[in-house]
């Protein structure tokens, strides 16, 4: 049907502003952007994909390159970087979704992963 609208050549308003409706359809249906509008999108695209950020960096590694069970000196040795409170932050949401436990309490305290049940 849109092949036959677009043989038609109108350039009055009505016909042009039907014609983009009926591509709209169309390019819905086929489930793919629009011209105009792929092109405006591509515009604002990231430079470079998503690395994840700090909070993933560290949730990797405590997660898969830690020992079995650790001390908090050995989480500052491995993250100079990051503040002390943020690094206490990202265990915490560790602990909150049962993938790390803290046993006891101080300087003698271990952090230990859990076994997935």
């Amino acid at each position: 049907m849109l092949w036959i609208i677009e043989t038609l050549e109108h350039e009055s308003f009505p016909y042009r502003l039907m014609l983009r409706y009926f591509r709209a359809i169309q390019s819905h249906r086929e489930d793919r952007p629009a011209a105009g509008v792929a092109e405006a999108a591509a515009a604002y695209e990231p430079e470079t994909p998503f690395a994840g950020g700090r909070a993933f960096e560290i949730r990797k590694r405590v997660l898969e390159e830690f020992p079995e069970e650790f001390a908090w000196k050995d989480i500052q040795a491995a993250f100079p970087d990051v503040p002390p409170p943020t690094l206490r932050g990202y265990l915490a949401v560790l602990r909150r979704e049962g993938q790390l436990e803290c046993r006891g309490r101080g300087r003698l305290s271990r952090w230990v992963k859990m076994k997935p049940s």
